[in-house]
Order: C-alpha cells, then structure tokens, then sequence
C-alpha cells in the first residue's frame, strides 16, 4: 500500500468526522474516535483538521 497524501488524509478525516457525527449526534466525535475510525494517530488528526478552520467548516456544512 503506498503512503497517503496530506490531503487525501484530510479528506478522510473529514468524511470520518462527517459519518460519526450523523451516526452519534450532537455527541460529537472525540479526536480519539475520528483517529481510530481512520486508522491514524491522534496527532494526525491535529495536524490536518485543527490547522486551520477549513476542515471543521467542511464537517459543519455537511449538516446545513
């Protein structure tokens, strides 16, 4: 298997965040579920979602 890309991981961090929140509700994801849905360290989750509001944005929109 080769390596993700950053952003093909921020992709998926964000359809994983996106599933999870319609799947728990207003509960929310924790960083430690969105990480281990993904398969990715929690540090990973940081480094390509908290960066910058863009991610978090993306996921809100989902649900407008």
């Amino acid at each position: 298997m080769s390596p993700r890309r950053g952003s093909d991981t921020r992709e998926e961090l964000i359809a994983v965040a996106t599933r999870l929140i319609a799947r728990n509700g207003s509960r929310g994801p924790t960083l430690a579920d969105i990480a281990h849905e993904a398969g990715v360290s929690q540090a990973a989750v940081v480094y390509h979602l908290e960066g910058g509001t863009d991610g978090i944005d993306r996921i809100g929109e989902a649900f407008a």
